[in-house]
């Protein structure tokens, strides 16, 4: 006798209902009719199966595959920003409240480390402190470090450049005393940006990290930014909407040239 047989021979002698056997077992109907008739009740298990998995039919069944759900926006993010070589400073200015078009931005990221948009706009954050720190001998980061560390690579360039200048001895000497006063006087405040670019972006992201927010003072916020991809330039705005600045995307290092 097979095991559906007796099953069923026994309810019936029992005068137990599938129901009740089913409540007994804490098992849907479905299965005590299916161990009873398996082929008649087959399609219908199948179908109570797939349901509880929350899977099609035919993907229970083997006949197709189950797609992998679509990532939400947020999800994207998250994957982007995890791939940065500074993923607290990619959070930060994909935020809607600093970026324009979050989606446009993420698309010119993907899977760079740190992509050139990125670049330009850490390299814009980096020449707006310095400006601020040029002009209040004060700033939330730690420039007097990192140009002290400077100031000699940038003072033995100065005094080279003055050599191909047509300039008299006592010229010379007055821009090389400023110069060795002054690192501000050895270089532009953009090219000097750039040569503080990568300790400027480490310390922020430090910063982030530990949700210390005391530099807006430093990158005159709140200013939002927008890339162009087809013109190949990202605008910042400030608060008020205007246009504030227009950078031409290049790469970091070819700005130095």
């Amino acid at each position: 006798m097979s095991l559906a047989e007796m099953l069923k021979k026994s309810r019936e002698l029992k005068e137990v209902s599938k129901q009740d056997l089913a409540k007994a077992l804490s098992i849907p109907t479905t299965i005590v009719s299916y161990l009873e008739e398996a082929e008649k009740f087959q399609d219908e298990l199948i179908s109570l199966l797939a349901s509880a998995l929350e899977i099609p039919v035919d993907v229970f069944k083997g006949e197709a595959t189950l797609e992998p759900p679509e990532p939400t926006e947020e999800e994207l993010k998250e994957a982007i920003v995890k791939k940065a070589k500074y993923p607290y400073i990619r959070a930060y200015i994909l935020d809607p409240e600093i970026c324009v078009n979050p989606e446009a931005a993420m698309k010119l990221f993907g899977d760079q480390e740190l992509s050139l948009a990125e670049q330009n706009v850490i390299l814009y954050l980096s020449t707006t402190a310095l400006y601020h720190f040029c002009d209040t001998n004060y700033s939330s980061f730690a420039f007097d470090t990192y140009l002290f560390k400077l100031h000699g690579t940038l003072l033995k360039k100065f005094e080279e450049d003055l050599k191909h200048l047509s300039l008299s001895a006592e010229e010379r000497e007055e821009r090389l005393g400023n110069a060795r006063a002054n690192v501000f006087s050895c270089d532009t405040i953009e090219n000097i940006a750039i040569h503080v670019f990568k300790q400027f972006a480490e310390e922020m992201e430090q910063k982030l990290a530990e949700e210390v927010h005391d530099f807006k003072e430093d990158l005159d916020l709140p200013m939002t930014w927008n890339v162009d991809d087809k013109l190949m330039k990202i605008e910042i705005v400030d608060s008020k909407g205007t246009i504030r600045d227009e950078i031409k995307l290049l790469d970091v290092k070819e700005r130095n040239k």
